[in-house]
């Protein structure tokens, strides 16, 4: 798939995406462009909390499934959607959708940190608190 970006002017696109992958699920699916822009909008907040700037953010990756958890003993299979963003210099982008059969996944949503971000990431975390040396026991 060719990477879209998450825009208004580009809702028509991503809706259309959306209804290839869907065919004529559309309960537990993802299928507007508000949803994918949500998600996308999520991602960010997560992602700047992560690196600290949008400079920071770009090559961070964003999955999201949509529908909810349901028990490996589920009788019915339901089917989804996962969306598969990423962080460019100009926004966030639509660069997979797929669909997928929901079980424990459904509704799950998975950051992908570069090894920069994820350094920079664990250096903000730890900068949080300090370690108290251990008591020297004579």
């Amino acid at each position: 798939m060719k990477s879209i970006a998450i825009t208004v002017a580009n809702a028509d696109a991503i809706e259309a995406a959306l209804r290839a992958i869907n065919l004529k699920s559309i309960a537990h699916t993802f299928t507007t462009f508000r949803e994918v822009e949500a998600n996308a909008e999520c991602a960010e907040k997560k992602i700047l909390a992560l690196v600290g700037s949008k400079k920071s953010a770009v090559g961070a990756q964003y999955s999201a499934g949509s529908g909810e958890s349901v028990p490996n003993a589920y009788k019915y299979s339901r089917t989804g959607t996962v969306l598969k963003l990423l962080r460019k210099t100009s926004g966030w982008y639509l660069v997979g959708v797929f669909s997928s059969t929901l079980h424990k996944g459904g509704g799950k949503q998975i950051i992908t940190l570069t090894v920069k971000q994820s350094a920079r990431a664990l250096a903000e975390f730890s900068a949080q608190w300090t370690v108290e040396p251990a008591p020297c026991i004579a």
